[in-house]
């Protein structure tokens, strides 16, 4: 359970559930550390999830804002 607590305080650094299993060479492959994660109550929001990949530079928040429509008209 060691590792199991250590891949816990990874995730919610910040790391993906790849990059842990990867990282600490688990026995388990990256679903079940996701169902465990999630049996733990410590999955994270896609709000949070957006704001990593954001960070880590996976995500450009630039393409999924909605274009801004004007009522000024210029000539």
């Amino acid at each position: 359970d060691s590792i199991y607590i250590e891949a816990k305080k990874l995730y919610l650094a910040g790391s993906s559930t790849l990059e842990i299993v990867e990282r600490l060479k688990l026995p388990i492959d990256v679903r079940s550390l996701q169902r465990r994660l999630k049996k733990d109550g410590v999955i994270r929001t896609i709000k949070q999830s957006y704001h990593i990949a954001i960070a880590k530079g996976r995500m450009n928040w630039k393409n999924r804002r909605k274009p801004r429509i004007t009522s000024k008209l210029s000539q």
